[in-house]
Order: C-alpha cells, then structure tokens, then sequence
C-alpha cells in the first residue's frame, strides 16, 4: 500500500501491484560455489510468454570436465556406501572364483537408455535444488527402485526445509530431451500441474518410511506432519519443472510453458549432443563400482 498527495493536499491509498515471483523465490538463488553447477554453468532468470518463472543454465565449461562429478552424483543417488562396499567385497570373491555371469542382475545402474536419461535428468534437479538451499532432498529415491532398468514411479523430486519461517516442500518433475520440442515441454507442466490438483504430494508417505527405516524416526514424524500442515495451510508447496536438452531448449520452455500453480518455476539445462553426455557419464560405471556382467 502507499499513499498518493493530490494536488489539493488529499490524500488517496493506492493499493500496490504484487512482486511477480522469480525463480530464486521458488527454488533459491543459482549457487556460486563448491559444486558443479557454480563452475560449469551460468544461470539467466527470465520468465516464460506465460509469466511463468524461468532458469535457464547454460554449460560454460567443456563436456569432459562434467562426466566425473555427474558420474559420482548418479553413484550416490543410485547406491548408499555402504551398497558400494558390500558390492566391491563380493565382487572381488566371485571375480576369483570365475562367476561373473551367475551376478548379472545384481547391477546397480540401468542398461535401458531412456532409464539412464530419465535418472540423470532427476539427479540432477535433486541435487540443484540442494546446491541452491532451498530446501534438501532426504531420501534417494532411485536407490529404492525394485527394477533399476524401469523409470520409478512417483514424484522426480521431494525436498523439504524446516528451519524456516515457514515448513515447505518442493515437487519436482524431470525429463530429458535430445532435442527439445513442445510436446516435452507439455509433458512436465501437465505432470506438475496433475501434482497440484493432487494436493499433498503422492510420494510423501514413501519418503517418511524410508527414514523410519533408516532409524531416523525425528525426521520422519516431521514429513509426516506435513500432511496436517498442509490441511491447515501452514505447509509452502513448490513446484519445479527441470529439461535438460539441447542448446533450442529455453526457447522451447519460453514458447510452450503453461502456468502450473502461484508458486512453479521452470529450469531448463542447454547443451550441445546432451545424448553424449548421458554415454559418457554411464560408460564404466557398473564395471566400476559394481559386478562386470561379462
């Protein structure tokens, strides 16, 4: 509100105009150090023909100073480390027993390559919107994935934060594209806005079972008051939308964008060949860090 003097001497309120929402609103500000995104990418925030909240990063360094940090970043949202040492101990006993073929379907990442697409793609965005402090992600969800070679169902992103003025969370949805189109486009802004007319997020129930599971009951007994939150209005939900293409993709997201909810910003990672990307980071990685299925 603010108040405007006519030239008489009185006095008029002039209600004023909302702050449009940006992307550092919905999902923090682009990190500046200490992770790949601060030394391989620069961000541009603009928004959509929709008004609807837009990043855009744009690779700065070259192809190959990326494949060891996104490869360790699909190591640790596929396996714990504990997995991986349990892994290696019983691949050394079988290697010298000669029984590689007797473990094949104990592989810890996918050979299909729309999985691989897919799991990058959501790796990525959990791990952006950790690097940004907006919120954090508490469970890798695709080390619970019962068939590594299918795409897991549920939400692509839930990250939480709890120290703040207001409880939140942020729903993600993620998708790769070699060459950006429209209809990829649709595809996540329909997935997000299915989300929001779904109300508290499907995935929330998994999440906090999970950290039961793992001892940590504080935790979840807060993910699960989230449900209540949310019924009494006190829970902030996000919405994020995340393609990783080629260089056409941020035109695409700027054309072809449809307004999802108040609080929903698009990201939009742009690469030359990014099919290349996805071979490279998986190339060696099951021989790697788990059974050579020769």
């Amino acid at each position: 509100m603010r108040l405007r003097i006519r030239a008489d001497g009185s006095r008029i309120v002039i209600s004023a105009m909302p702050r449009k929402l940006a992307a550092d609103d919905i999902i923090g500000p682009h990190p500046n150090s200490g992770c790949v995104f601060a030394d391989s990418f620069a961000a541009t925030d603009c928004h959509t023909t929709e008004h609807v909240p837009h990043r855009v990063l744009s690779r700065t360094s070259d192809e190959k100073s990326l494949i060891k940090p996104l490869r360790d970043m699909l190591v640790k949202h596929h396996a714990s480390e504990e997995k991986l040492k349990c892994v290696e101990v019983m691949r050394q006993i079988l290697k010298k027993r000669g029984r590689h073929a007797t473990v094949k379907g104990l592989r810890l990442f996918p050979k299909n390559t729309n999985t691989r697409k897919g799991n990058l793609a959501e790796s990525l965005l959990s791990e952006y919107v950790d690097a940004t402090g907006k919120a954090k992600t508490l469970i890798y969800r695709l080390r619970h994935n019962p068939n590594i070679d299918q795409s897991m169902k549920g939400d692509d992103l839930l990250a939480f934060y709890f120290d703040k003025p207001t409880t939140g969370i942020v729903v993600g949805e993620a998708k790769f594209r070699a060459h950006a189109d429209k209809a990829v486009v649709v595809a996540i802004c329909d997935a997000l806005k299915r989300s929001k007319h779904g109300g508290l997020p499907t995935s929330l129930q998994f999440v906090a079972d999970r950290l039961f599971e793992m001892g940590d009951a504080a935790l979840g007994k807060k993910v699960l008051e989230c449900a209540v939150g949310y019924v009494d209005k006190k829970v902030v939900i996000d919405y994020a939308g995340f393609l990783l293409t080629d260089e056409d993709g941020s035109t695409q997201v700027e054309k072809h964008a449809q307004p999802v909810a108040l609080r929903c910003a698009l990201i939009s990672v742009t690469m030359p060949n990014p099919e290349h990307l996805i071979d490279e980071c998986f190339a060696k990685l099951e021989k790697e860090y788990g059974f050579d299925p020769r």
